[in-house]
């Protein structure tokens, strides 16, 4: 008896890469494809619903006729916004039916429960929920920490323009120390799909490593911030350098603020909130330094079958 996978939402990259994977393991007619824009949804022979994280009444009943859900996570670092978007769609799933959840978190913590980055606050308090449900056997669950994105680095090298380089970027963090151990979105995208084929196929194996766990997919090798500044100075064909700055002073950069705006947007002082999230994101840096990011990991190459891609690989190419 086959089973009927959903994903929400099925777009994004993440979300897209699962989505196109997954079309390549299980017939069509047992995927659900939910998204704010169905037609944006790479599998347009799937059945397409239309659903919104913020929108409650949208999430009424998307995910009917569902066994597995794969919730791909809301892109904030509100945290509680955030967690209360993945609350409605987890409690949604819940009373439609659904079995058994796979929770697209993040490799910040490790292997562990505890983090002092912002960006993970919401991720763990979701694993905690599901935790929480599974033990009163409301739903099995899965969450994955999806390793931090190859394709990411710039937001952790202050937000660096590889098409326009500065001869130094300024960090609250030396560069040295611990590092990351990077993942492609792709890589995380077919190894979440394959993960989820394998448990349906009941291999034994990945059922066990799978059911109510945290499994961590980070890459095999932790690059320091330094050594992946040295591969983006390739590309860039410059030496770019790290300037080691106060988070004040690393807070304070046009540029950063610029970004950090959208989250500043609605508040009375667009201007100083930004700097507020600004430092906020900053914990970023020392979550690097206690060595969180660091934590590698033979599952995702035993998912691929093969060698994850490298940094190396992401930013200057093939055999590079």
């Amino acid at each position: 008896m086959s089973s009927r996978v959903a994903v929400f939402p099925a777009v994004g990259q993440l979300g897209s890469s699962i989505t196109s994977h997954l079309g390549n393991l299980i017939d069509h007619s047992d995927l659900i494809l939910a998204s704010r824009t169905p037609s944006k949804i790479s599998i347009q022979d799937a059945t397409l619903r239309s659903a919104d994280y913020d929108n409650s009444e949208s999430l009424v009943g998307v995910f009917e006729g569902v066994d597995i859900l794969i919730l791909i996570s809301y892109p904030s670092l509100h945290d509680d916004h955030r967690f209360q978007a993945h609350k409605r769609a987890i409690d949604s799933a819940i009373d439609s039916g659904i079995k058994h959840i796979y929770y697209s978190s993040l490799a910040f913590a490790g292997e562990g429960s505890e983090s002092v980055s912002q960006v993970m606050q919401a991720h763990l308090m979701t694993e905690a929920y599901l935790a929480n449900l599974a033990k009163n056997g409301k739903v099995s669950y899965t969450a994955i920490r999806e390793g931090l994105y190859n394709e990411s680095y710039p937001l952790y090298l202050s937000d660096l323009d590889v098409n326009s380089p500065p001869d130094e970027i300024k960090l609250p963090h030396d560069g040295l120390g611990e590092g990351v151990a990077w993942a492609s979105i792709d890589n995380l995208g077919e190894a979440t799909a394959k993960l989820v084929s394998k448990v349906i196929n009941g291999e034994k194996k990945w059922v066990e490593k799978a059911m109510n766990k945290v499994l961590l997919l980070s890459g095999p090798k932790a690059y320091t911030l330094s050594e992946t500044l040295s591969i983006v100075s390739k590309k860039a064909k410059k030496d770019i350098k790290i300037k080691n700055v106060s988070i004040e002073e690393y807070s304070s950069q046009p540029h950063l603020l610029k970004n950090f705006e959208f989250y500043s947007r609605l508040e009375d002082d667009p201007a100083a909130g930004a700097k507020k999230w600004a430092q906020l994101w900053a914990k970023t840096f020392e979550a690097i330094r206690r060595g969180e990011t660091a934590v590698t990991s033979t599952t995702l190459q035993e998912l691929l079958g093969r060698k994850p891609t490298s940094m190396e690989e992401t930013i200057l190419g093939k055999g590079k």
